[in-house]
């Protein structure tokens, strides 16, 4: 059986045990959400039907390039990461950018900017956020997915049961499929994609013995995963509690994201329609699906094409946390601003935006006095960002008096029409014209 999934909870740590049950499968160990995170869209409204495959609401757009940072690790596994996830991308119009090969992007340096997924292994489980809930849910100093113990299995140090030691030219050949097919789940969930066992079309929920003797409770109580009820229910329940915008089409029992479950929680055991065997490769249905939510040749929005409809005063407490803009932080913008990727120009300009928001006005005035020397990219940015955010701090006289300097300065220094219509906008929206 495979040794993990990816469900929306907290995953045991305890080493597998041996349960008690008739058809002798081992016990498995499911992977899922650390517990803060596991009803991160609960509050939501259903919209669409409610029926599974994808979420709806928090896909990238089509032609995204995603930054990619990893907290620790060594060049084995981020080669085996990067290699494996990237397959992805034959299907979808959407690339993942790790960084240099040998120069992989550390999400603990500012260099790396914000980074659209954040990738730990000291966490505990196999799991990954949904889509954007990796910028919205999660800041930048916080893992969006994880890969427990990847590090230690796949290092320069560690063998194969053969004696071959991993490489990073081997070690796609030689991994684990389960490995192989958890990266490519887990990366299907970065993408948006949920879990097909809980597709109400599949109709899992009836197979499942929920009452009376070997009920889903106490199987799933035991070790290694020691859930409570309300955990078995958000992970094997209906979708909409936790995922209301979830939405599909037709059941593929052969998904990458279709969960090897125990035939002992089902009432007709193996013979169930959601007995299944583990999925470690993409299935032909899921290849046809990334290609619609990410259909070729759809291009990315322009850098100033960006919502700041979530608030940072409106994020939960999770997201809180590291989102004042420290000099770190603040690196971290400026250097998407600047960035070659158009993704990350644009999620810079929207974090700025919402980050105006929690400004001081002497804090905003002091940024927008700095553009004097900055680049192109990032005078345009911070222009475009103040356009664009919500709220902006109310300014005396004299920050005033300094913020207009500088956007009139910007104006007529550069003879760039986006860079002076964007300062312009700036101007207008301060009402200082």
């Amino acid at each position: 059986m495979k040794k993990l999934v990816t469900l929306l909870i907290i995953v045991s740590a305890a080493a597998p045990v041996q349960s008690q049950v008739s058809d002798g499968d081992p016990p498995l160990i499911v992977e899922s959400l650390p517990e803060h995170l596991g009803w991160l869209k609960s509050a939501r409204k259903p919209t669409g039907t409610l029926q599974q495959l994808h979420a709806a609401d928090r896909l990238w757009n089509g032609g995204d390039t995603l930054q990619v940072c990893f907290f620790g690790g060594n060049a084995v596994v981020k080669t085996l990461i990067s290699t494996v996830a990237s397959e992805w991308s034959k299907y979808a119009n959407i690339r993942f950018d790790f960084g240099t090969p040998g120069k992989w992007r550390d999400c603990r340096q500012p260099t790396s900017g914000l980074s659209s997924i954040r990738i730990g292994f000291s966490g505990e489980g196999y799991w990954s956020l949904i889509g954007l809930d990796a910028q919205d849910e999660a800041t930048v100093y916080q893992p969006s997915m994880n890969f427990e113990s990847f590090s230690n299995i796949y290092n320069p140090n560690q063998g194969t049961r053969a004696g071959i030691f991993y490489t990073p030219a081997n070690v796609v050949q030689l991994a684990d499929a389960r490995d192989r097919g958890t990266i490519l789940h887990e990366f299907g969930h970065a993408l948006g994609l949920l879990h097909e066992h809980q597709n109400p079309v599949l109709g899992c929920q009836a197979e499942i013995i929920w009452t009376g003797p070997g009920n889903v409770y106490d199987y799933y109580g035991r070790n290694p995963n020691s859930w409570d009820r309300e955990t078995v229910d958000r992970n094997l329940g209906p979708i909409a509690a936790a995922d209301p915008d979830a939405k599909a089409g037709d059941p593929d029992p052969d998904s990458i994201m279709m969960y090897a479950q125990p035939a002992a929680i089902f009432r007709t055991g193996k013979a169930s329609r959601c007995y299944v065997i583990e999925k470690n490769i993409v299935s032909a249905k899921d290849q046809a699906l990334v290609a619609r939510l990410y259909p070729a040749g759809a291009k990315p929005p322009s850098d100033d094409q960006f919502t700041t409809t979530t608030t940072v005063a409106g994020r939960p407490a999770a997201a809180l946390t590291g989102r004042a803009v420290t000099p770190d932080a603040l690196e971290r913008i400026l250097v998407d601003l600047d960035s070659e990727n158009a993704t990350a120009r644009r999620g810079a300009r929207r974090e700025l935006a919402l980050q105006f928001e929690e400004f001081t006005a002497d804090r905003f005035a002091a940024i927008v006095d700095a553009t004097k020397s900055r680049s192109y990219r990032q005078q345009l940015g911070v222009a475009v960002a103040v356009d664009r955010s919500a709220i902006l701090p109310k300014l005396t006289t004299a920050q005033a008096s300094t913020v207009r300097s500088r956007l009139k300065q910007i104006e007529a220094n550069t003879k760039d029409v986006t860079l002076r219509t964007a300062a312009d906008r700036a101007l207008s929206k301060l009402g200082l014209n």
